[in-house]
């Protein structure tokens, strides 16, 4: 049952998903090696704040090891969707906090994005702090 692994980093090596000196990197427990096995079980797609909870190592690192995964072809970067209504939460209470009420009607971008309605609805949770990502979902 060990074999597996060893044979996955050589091949690994082989095609250059370890990089172009992989010392460590070639060992069958790496953090490459975890991190394209869990991609090759997987059926959803895998984002850098998931593989950091996943696997034990630094976001950068991770970063560079997929991108590197990437420009081979061996995966490839598509937009996740199922978490889009996260980031926009995220991104709408901390523009919210930082910059206020005024500019995410203006600048922000909340005129051009959404009717009179939703933007009263948002603004006013949000100065609550009531926010939620349910809510954002729905609209």
């Amino acid at each position: 049952m060990k074999e597996t692994p060893v044979k996955l980093s050589q091949w690994m090596g082989d095609f250059g998903l370890l990089g172009e000196r992989p010392g460590k990197e070639a060992n069958a427990d790496s953090i490459s090696v975890q991190l394209f096995e869990m991609l090759l079980a997987r059926g959803a797609p895998l984002s850098l704040d998931e593989a950091a909870e996943l696997v034990d190592g630094p976001k950068a690192r991770l970063g560079r090891i997929l991108e590197r995964f990437r420009t081979s072809g061996a995966v490839e970067r598509v937009p996740r969707i199922d978490r889009l209504s996260v980031a926009l939460w995220a991104a709408m209470l901390a523009q919210h906090q930082r910059r206020g009420e005024d500019w995410m009607l203006k600048k922000g971008g909340f005129q051009r994005l959404l009717n009179t309605k939703q933007q009263s609805q948002f603004l006013g949770k949000l100065k609550k702090g009531k926010l939620t990502v349910e809510d954002v979902e729905e609209a």
